[in-house]
């Protein structure tokens, strides 16, 4: 994945959230876990995780 701006990485972590309000959780373990291992504040995590799911996805 290329690298994105903050403003890309915050409307790609809004529609990861968006899509699991409608269609619900995602398996997200092991996004959680590089999320996790990445650090930074839980801001940072969030972003890292919607990231790992987008990527994986296809987003």
């Amino acid at each position: 994945m290329t690298a994105l701006n903050p403003l890309h990485t915050l409307w790609l972590t809004e529609t990861v959230r968006l899509r699991e309000e409608h269609a619900g959780p995602l398996e997200d373990l092991e996004a959680n876990r590089l999320a996790r291992t990445a650090g930074g504040d839980l801001a940072t995590r969030i972003q890292q995780r919607a990231l790992h799911l987008a990527e994986r996805d296809g987003l």
